[in-house]
């Protein structure tokens, strides 16, 4: 966007020019939501591919969680915790925090 304020192009210059996409219709964000009806049985979610998709979604949770942990757990010991001669430098990290902090970042992700 820099540049191309920069260079006094608009979006609509690039996207005639074949440098971006054409821009789409505009929408609110709502309509993400709205537009589609899960219960309409005529252009609805079909429910059996989503309780047939629901193991590995789980899957992937696991992994979220997991990764976070490792990450968590692989800078542990890393980088200085206290002052020297600290009896306990781990105290600082407080690793329920730190793993919570995460889970609420992924639930407002979703």
């Amino acid at each position: 966007y820099a540049i191309t304020s920069a260079l006094g192009l608009s979006m609509e210059e690039l996207s005639t020019s074949g440098w971006t996409y054409p821009t789409q219709t505009s929408r609110s964000f709502s309509s993400l939501w709205t537009t589609y009806d899960i219960y309409n049985p005529h252009g609805g979610a079909d429910i059996g591919v989503l309780i047939y998709n629901i193991p590995s979604m789980l899957m992937l949770v696991m992994m979220s969680v997991l990764c976070t942990m490792t990450g968590v757990l692989g800078i542990t010991g890393k980088f200085r915790m206290g002052p020297d001669g600290d009896p306990a430098p781990m105290e600082v990290i407080d690793f329920d925090a730190e793993l919570t902090t995460v889970g609420f970042g992924s639930i407002f992700a979703a």
